[in-house]
């Protein structure tokens, strides 16, 4: 979605090994990031949120596979608002408590993990956070990390593929504006 937009200024919540963080450097965008592992450093990652300067203001802010572990989410995206422009554009992923997985296999689904995830979100729910924390949805869709290339792999990932297509993948994918 990035591809033709001009460079600016990046934030990543949860860089890990940072694929995606250096991607944007190698474009051009000023980036910082919070990263409290030791998955390897990279300039402008920093171990907790609290630690980024209180006049830092972003215009694209990433968070997958962040807002489950956390205690408080509606916090950590007050504060990404916080640190956003006006209409700066924020990407996260979350697990979909309303997937078919999760429905039919309750305890037993694929990202119940204890003490990992401690959140579990449904379309609604990130709606109404989103909205309390001043972002506005742009895009909410589902995704069962299926890849159309596993297709020839037999009946397990064309299920997948079709939880995907009809919307009742895993994993929530968002993408909010700054309001």
């Amino acid at each position: 979605r990035e591809k033709n937009t001009p460079a600016g200024r990046y934030f990543e919540l949860g860089v890990g090994k940072g694929a995606l963080y250096q991607r944007f450097m190698a474009a051009g965008w000023q980036c910082m990031g919070v990263e409290p592992g030791s998955w390897g450093k990279f300039p402008g990652i920093v171990g907790s949120i609290d630690e980024l300067p209180a006049d830092a203001k972003f215009d694209r802010l990433v968070a997958f596979d962040v807002l489950e572990h956390v205690e408080r989410p509606i916090d950590f995206l007050t504060r990404m608002r916080s640190a956003s422009v006006l209409g700066a554009k924020l990407y996260f992923s979350v697990p979909n408590i309303d997937s078919f997985r999760a429905r039919r296999q309750r305890a037993k689904w694929r990202m119940v993990r204890p003490l990992g995830h401690t959140h579990y979100f449904s379309k609604s729910s990130v709606q109404a956070l989103l909205k309390s924390a001043g972002f506005a949805v742009e895009v909410l869709s589902t995704n069962d990390m299926f890849r159309m290339q596993d297709l020839k792999h037999g009946l397990r990932p064309a299920v997948s593929g079709l939880l995907q297509a009809t919307g009742q993948g895993d994993q929530m994918l968002v993408v909010a504006k700054a309001v």
